[in-house]
């Protein structure tokens, strides 16, 4: 799953730090997330996933209603 960062610290090997207003990440790159025990992931994983719901239905189309006018 890609994911944006906003205000995130990038941490370089030689431990200089780099502050970062956004950055796209590629699920592929990704190793390992740590989430912080302060984050109630529960809470954040409901979230999402209303989040998600709502996003399908509303870029679905209607269905398409036959027509009963008479002649046809």
């Amino acid at each position: 799953m890609d994911f944006t960062l906003l205000d995130a610290c990038e941490t370089k090997p030689n431990g200089t730090t780099l502050m970062l207003d956004e950055v796209f990440v590629m699920g592929k790159t990704v190793l390992y997330v740590h989430i912080p025990d302060r984050i109630n992931i529960t809470q954040h994983l409901q979230q999402y996933t209303r989040m998600i719901r709502q996003s399908a239905t509303m870029y679905t189309r209607a269905k398409r209603t036959t027509s009963s006018r008479p002649g046809q």
